[in-house]
């Protein structure tokens, strides 16, 4: 996926599917941040560990994920990586979000509304893996760079 390419996708293979699952070695690994992460980098800019871009505001850390139509990009951003997690409902200040629980340890937190009108966050704190950084990522209107 090249740099140009900003997270939006319809019908993307393993948006929806609760059960991917990958082989390493033989070795079936289901709900790895790794391999989802891998799968996800399909899909959305990834570069050293990193998905989006480095924030356009000096002092926010999140990165930014560029799409027409962010909330849906958001959605699957998420589904791609909570793949073989646990979900559960949590409160937020601004309504209910969803947190997925990998079975290697590392959770995905996905919040539809935010404090940062129509941006919507997921949040991936990882466990055990060199491929992928822990990092906040908002969802922005493609155009608002």
């Amino acid at each position: 996926m090249g740099a140009g390419f900003h997270g939006n996708i319809k019908n993307t293979k393993g948006a929806s599917n609760n059960n991917i699952t990958a082989s390493n070695k033989s070795k079936t690994i289901v709900g790895s941040i790794e391999n989802n992460a891998k799968e996800a980098a399909k899909y959305f800019p990834f570069k050293d560990g990193l998905f989006g871009f480095k924030n356009r505001r000096p002092k926010s850390k999140p990165r930014e994920i560029f799409s027409n139509n962010p909330t849906s990009s958001a959605s699957q951003f998420f589904n791609i990586l909570k793949q073989g997690g646990k979900d559960k409902l949590f409160n937020t200040s601004h309504g209910i979000g969803t947190e997925s629980n990998l079975p290697d340890g590392s959770k995905i937190t996905y919040r539809p509304i935010t404090s940062s009108k129509g941006s919507p966050a997921v949040e991936i704190v990882i466990s055990g893996s060199d491929y992928i950084k822990p990092k906040k990522y908002h969802f922005v209107m493609k155009g608002d760079r």
